[in-house]
């Protein structure tokens, strides 16, 4: 007796073109994908995948980055990007004999060869690794050479990532953490804020709101070098901008201070005034300028009331 089949032939035919998908359609009939597929093929329908024709460029992409996506675990992601469901990719990755065994665990792969969204695949599993780029490189097949050029030339975020990955029991570390922690604690205050990674720049961080701008130097303890708080107060009156001295005191607490002038060897108090970041960011005021006289100072500024310190 022949078995009564699931579904006619023109059932089929019509769920495959509403479809496009012969997984669809078998779980619409309670059949597996691969009878339907060579059911269809039987009647002379022409697969084509999510209904988007097949071409040479999808051969040659599938070609270099099929591996890829595999290795990481994103054939969907790389399904979706190409716009055919990940059956029908799985089933042309095997024609093109690119499931074999035989290929290596680690695809090397030329990142000048893959397409934008497979360099952002990358980039995404690197971020959230806990690995140097180096080793990251090494373990998955990559010059590092080549990676760090390429992920820095398309994500700005790139700096603060390798930053991030640094060994966290250095002092350089920690002087990181807080400049991270005073940069955090401006944006909340409204201010737009830039970092200098590795202190590669006039100042730690840069800071705009309404037409202001703050340079800033963040130091864990006091700062006691003359030539670089002198050539810092300079550069800032160049450019017209607030020279901030922010450090942090017993307990933690973050205090921001006003640079009033250079440093001389005497034992005067260091020329700088305590001010509130909070009404800074409102706009109630602005804090004195490098040179300006007293009568200019609209903000509530408490004075250091700190005993002489050496310079």
């Amino acid at each position: 007796m022949v078995p009564q089949k699931k579904a006619t032939d023109s059932e089929l035919m019509g769920s495959y073109n509403s479809t496009k998908s012969v997984w669809e359609t078998g779980r619409r009939f309670g059949m597996c994908g691969q009878s339907v597929h060579e059911r269809l093929v039987k009647l002379g329908v022409k697969l084509e995948g999510n209904g988007k024709p097949w071409t040479i460029e999808d051969d040659k992409r599938l070609a270099e980055e099929y591996e890829l996506y595999r290795y990481f675990g994103q054939v969907s992601r790389l399904g979706e990007s190409m716009g055919h469901n990940v059956y029908f990719l799985s089933r042309k990755a095997k024609e093109l004999g690119l499931t074999s065994l035989a290929h290596r665990k680690a695809p090397r792969s030329s990142l000048k060869k893959l397409s934008e969204d497979a360099i952002k695949m990358v980039w995404e599993d690197y971020r959230v690794s806990t690995f140097k780029i180096t080793e990251y490189c090494r373990r998955h097949g990559f010059d590092d050479e080549a990676f760090a050029n390429t992920m820095k030339d398309r994500f700005p975020e790139y700096d603060d990532v390798m930053e991030g990955k640094k060994t966290k029991s250095t002092h350089y570390a920690s002087g990181r953490t807080f400049e991270y922690r005073a940069k955090n604690f401006l944006q909340a205050k409204g201010f737009f804020v830039m970092r200098a990674p590795q202190s590669k720049g006039p100042a730690d961080l840069i800071a705009y709101n309404k037409g202001r701008c703050l340079l800033i130097q963040c130091k864990i303890g006091d700062w006691h070098q003359i030539d670089a708080w002198n050539e810092f107060y300079r550069v800032c009156i160049k450019h017209g901008a607030e020279p901030i001295y922010c450090t942090k005191k017993e307990g933690g607490r973050m205090i921001f201070y006003l640079i009033t002038g250079e440093k001389d060897k005497s034992r005067r108090a260091m020329p700088m005034t305590e001010i509130k970041i909070e009404e800074v960011s409102e706009g109630r005021g602005r804090s004195r300028r490098p040179g300006e006289g007293r009568g200019g100072m609209k903000i509530n500024i408490r004075h250091r009331h700190d005993e002489a310190v050496p310079q």
